[in-house]
């Protein structure tokens, strides 16, 4: 910029006329000079740009070491010389997996000692408050483990804008990767080993449905292998849609209730017992592990507590005494609490998270859990005070909050269905069912 400045002075100087008269040399030189002059001045602006935004990136995106300084200080609030005059060491931090956008990040972990902290202050709470400010915005606690002797603490934080949603064109963008799994989106997948059994919420036109609708083909996709098992205990999809609208389609399919008919639910809900007790006899009498030996079976319950009131609808006296509310919810805890370790899931679809309507005995066996586009009363029902930082949160359509008995609840947004899903769902049920000739029936 110095050099610009001197040449277009020398510039001025030299179109003076007694200049040019005296020194005809320099005024042959004066469109060179002009030249070189101009090159240098565009040079000295884009340098100026350059730079002015180097120092903008380097402003807004923070280093580790910022990270690091911020997180110090607000966990020690502002102590830090005192705690190290009583002899206390500051906390280690380690930084790692950040993944970041031009301005923002996406995801880190921070993995620190707690040997100088109150473990009971570490709570999810706390950290969101320590992730605030510009460089921070957005970004929030999504799960936090200690280690068993609690010198350690691992922190799992990510950006609450950060679209994480699998939009899927056909079934086969969902299919799990592995036996027993289903995606809930692209850094989240629900594993029945792990936690078996599902309770789903949501209101009307939450994403709820939709979310049965995947849930459904991910299990409709596992290769069957259970040729040596007895039919009864072969690998079953039942279904039951009290509402009998989106899934009308489905009526004529074994194992498939459309429509609110207490009796036909119960009886549906009774068989699945049946086939959960063959399987549980056979794996007692054969000594091994139903991974070894079947597939997985699924039942779906939609609208629970619609299925609940259904049976104030029986006026029979004698049919009442054995189809009921009580015996109902009584024959859903055995299979809940026995199910899974015959391979048998059980998912439970509710519109309004109500302890009258759901029992609390019967919510507690569901280690797998989903509020869709949950308000704070869902939130509190489902997840207790785990996710209670989470309320504050605006939800959209299949947006809401997952957990799972491993980790703690965090925001997820379920799958996006870009295609008819109809159609494809019946032909997954017809190459499950292996019986083509039913499914004409359906059309």
């Amino acid at each position: 910029m110095l050099i610009a400045f001197l040449l277009t002075k020398g510039i001025a100087y030299i179109n003076q006329p007694t200049v040019q008269t005296h020194y005809p040399l320099v005024n042959q030189l004066l469109p060179i000079i002009k030249k070189i002059t101009s090159i240098l001045q565009l040079t000295s602006e884009a340098c100026l740009l350059v730079s002015g935004l180097l120092i903008l990136v380097f402003w807004l995106v923070p280093s580790r070491l910022s990270l690091k300084q911020k997180i110090n200080s607000r966990l020690l609030d502002g102590n830090a010389s005192s705690i190290m005059r009583s002899g206390m060491k500051l906390p280690t931090i380690k930084i790692s997996h950040v993944k970041r956008s031009l301005l923002s990040i996406k995801s880190l972990q921070i993995d620190m000692s707690l040997t100088s902290l109150d473990v009971e202050r570490f709570d999810r709470m706390a950290i969101g408050r320590l992730i605030t400010g510009l460089w921070f915005r957005n970004l929030s606690v999504v799960d936090m483990t200690t280690s068993v002797d609690q010198t350690t603490a691992t922190i799992k934080i990510e950006n609450a804008h950060t679209d994480w949603q699998i939009k899927a064109s056909s079934f086969a963008d969902l299919q799990p990767k592995k036996r027993g799994t289903f995606l809930i989106d692209k850094r989240t997948t629900a594993d029945w080993l792990v936690a078996p059994h599902m309770l789903i919420s949501g209101k009307t036109r939450s994403g709820k449905t939709m979310f049965l609708v995947h849930l459904l083909a991910s299990h409709l996709h596992v290769t069957r292998k259970e040729q040596d098992v007895p039919d009864e205990m072969k690998s079953v999809v039942s279904m039951i849609d009290p509402k009998g609208q989106d899934f009308a389609r489905f009526r004529q399919l074994p194992n498939m209730v459309v429509g609110l008919d207490p009796i036909a639910i119960f009886e549906q809900v009774e068989a699945f017992e049946k086939h959960m007790t063959a399987r549980m006899e056979y794996l007692g009498d054969t000594g091994q592990r139903w991974q070894d030996v079947f597939e997985s079976s699924i039942l779906v319950l939609d609208e629970y507590a619609s299925i609940g009131v259904s049976f104030g609808t029986i006026t029979d006296k004698e049919l009442s005494k054995r189809y009921n509310a009580k015996e109902f919810n009584a024959m859903m805890l055995r299979l809940i609490s026995r199910a899974a370790s015959s391979g048998c899931f059980i998912v439970v679809s509710i519109v309004q998270a109500d302890s009258t309507l759901l029992p609390t005995n019967v919510r507690a066996q569901f280690l797998n859990r989903l509020a869709m586009r949950p308000d704070a009363e869902s939130i509190t029902f489902m997840f207790d005070n785990d996710a209670k930082e989470l309320a504050t949160q605006q939800f959209t359509v299949g947006q809401g909050i997952y957990g799972d008995v491993l980790t703690r609840p965090k925001v997820i947004k379920t799958p996006y269905l870009d295609f008819e899903w109809q159609s494809p769902l019946l032909a997954l049920f017809n190459d499950f069912l292996q019986v083509s000739d039913q499914m004409e029936h359906t059309e």
